[in-house]
């Protein structure tokens, strides 16, 4: 098994981390600890899906036709567009994909990576991949309340 590439994408919304200066103590200590200046945030109507169909767009204007030769796609989100059908099947139906190909989702954070990586393992092993797309894209922006101390490297007051 191996990485054949990376791409990425990320949302138009930028906030530089200094917006939260008079919100939090130590303020200067933990942005140097931690190094980050700024932070994207999604829109009020942009998806974890939205973000990997536009990583998967540049994706593809370096490797034309890619969807056509994956035995199987794999999407690792925290943050699914919808209960069901999952963001592995939606991606692909934007994608227009018109070829058998599995399709998994899995529900996962940090640790995402090595499930997929197990996954795709286990796919190949099995002999019922050869090639396979891991996606992850969440919008944990949604979900995290900018004020609260135990989301935040940096601590309030």
């Amino acid at each position: 098994m191996r990485l054949l590439d990376i791409e990425t994408a990320l949302p138009d919304t930028v906030v530089e981390i200094e917006a939260y200066r008079d919100r939090f103590a130590h303020f200067d200590l933990a942005v140097a600890r931690s190094g980050v200046a700024r932070k994207y945030v999604v829109g009020p109507d942009e998806t974890a899906l939205d973000l990997a169909d536009a990583a998967w767009q540049r994706l593809e204007a370096r490797r034309p036709r890619l969807l056509e030769t994956l035995d199987a796609l794999i999407f690792v989100t925290q943050t699914p567009d919808h209960q069901f059908p999952g963001n592995s099947f939606l991606l692909l139906d934007r994608l227009g994909q018109t070829h058998p190909l599995i399709n998994y989702d899995l529900n996962q954070g940090c640790a995402g990576f090595l499930y997929a990586a197990h996954l795709v393992q286990g796919m190949m092993a099995a002999g019922q991949a050869r090639r396979v797309a891991v996606v992850f894209s969440d919008t944990y922006s949604k979900l995290i309340d900018p004020d609260a101390v135990s989301y935040t490297h940096l601590p309030l007051p």
